[in-house]
């Protein structure tokens, strides 16, 4: 690779780690591809929130979930960018060297996993050490052209980080029909530099992502999943974090309000409260209609019952992008598209894909479930 970046004698993978860790983030891995070099990140929001705990809901008040009260997407997105700008005056690089990347159409959670920083949940959640699932996920790009990676870390020699195959992928719900439910995906780094810094990663798809270059699964992958996911060995290597949970209603498929969490694992997209929330679906149907509840954005039922969460977790503390608990439905819907757009600019609802007319459709459902 071409960067003009070297990190021998100057940075190894323990020091990139640390300085990730020094941020805030809750836990830090580095991948090492043929290619190119990532940093893998995730920012924990946590479970404890004192100054708006035990909120009073007025009548016309819909509730936001925890991970987006607050901007902590572009939260993550700073932090690196900081990251990045130390690591170039330590070691060199120009500024499109460092790719950032959170709440993207880049496969972040596979990517996450190959990495090591976690692994999935049974709800398709990424389930970390040291924060459960609540967390937001980040990666940056690494031009170096001497990396460290998996050399030595805190305790001893770290492990490699296994290749993704069909037997450590989650199995895929809800996929469109011309999907296969396992795909190789070249994640391209363009830039004038790195036109040749690519990571390859076997990883499922929920649907096709223009971005991405996507071709069929490499053999190791074991094509198209249709075997049996049941048996005991298939579940330790899918979902490794949940194998004290009950095999056929874990917490979070029983938490579920509409049963679109598997016992086996999985999710299925066209019952997922979360999934329409985001602004997706031409409709939505009655059984999650009736489920709604007091919801504006996001639901967190899963993420509530599942284990892993239910110790203190401390997030960090931000201002960025601050929304609150709850906002007033009704009031929602008598603003304009503009006034909606200027509303949640800058917070975790400002998105492109989260229209004025998506945060009207959960103002409406929040009303009816009063």
């Amino acid at each position: 690779m071409d960067s003009g970046v070297s990190a021998e004698g100057a940075l190894g993978n323990n020091e990139v780690r640390a300085l990730a860790l020094a941020a805030g983030f809750s836990s830090a891995r580095t991948l090492s591809c043929p290619e190119g070099a990532f940093l893998v990140c995730a920012l924990p929001y946590g479970n404890q929130f004192p100054d708006e705990a035990g909120p009073k809901l007025g009548e016309e008040d819909a509730l936001i979930a925890p991970f987006a009260r607050y901007n902590y997407y572009r939260e993550a997105v700073r932090r690196l960018q900081k990251i990045a700008s130390d690591l170039r005056r330590r070691a060199g690089g120009e500024k499109a060297d460092f790719r950032i990347f959170c709440n993207s159409p880049i496969p972040e959670k596979p990517i996450a996993v190959r990495a090591s920083l976690g692994v999935y949940g049974k709800n398709s959640l990424i389930i970390t050490k040291e924060a459960g699932s609540l967390v937001v996920l980040a990666m940056m790009s690494l031009p170096f052209e001497k990396w460290s990676i998996g050399e030595e870390e805190e305790g001893g020699r770290a492990p490699p980080a296994p290749k993704p195959t069909a037997s450590t992928l989650p199995p895929q719900r809800g996929c469109p029909p011309a999907t296969p439910p396992c795909v190789t995906i070249a994640l391209s780094l363009p830039s004038a530099k790195q036109e040749a810094h690519k990571a390859r990663c076997t990883v499922p798809l929920r649907n096709n992502r223009p971005s991405l270059t996507i071709g069929k699964a490499e053999t190791a992958c074991g094509g198209p999943r249709t075997q049996a996911r049941d048996s005991s060995v298939e579940q330790a290597l899918l979902y490794p974090l949940c194998q004290h949970c009950e095999a056929t209603n874990p917490p979070c498929a029983a938490a579920c309000p509409t049963g679109a969490i598997h016992a086996e694992g999985g999710v299925e997209l066209s019952l997922c409260i979360q999934w329409y929330a985001s602004g997706n679906g031409d409709s939505v149907p009655e059984i999650v209609r009736r489920a709604w509840g007091r919801r504006l954005y996001g639901c967190t039922n899963c993420q509530d019952a599942c284990p892993h969460n239910q110790r203190a977790i401390a997030g960090v503390k931000i201002s960025r992008g601050r929304l609150g608990a709850a906002l007033n439905a009704r009031a929602l819907l008598s603003m304009s598209d503009a006034e909606i757009k200027s509303m949640f600019k800058g917070t975790a609802m400002g998105h492109r894909w989260l229209p004025p007319l998506a945060i009207r459709r959960n103002a409406t459902l929040a009303l009816n479930a009063n």
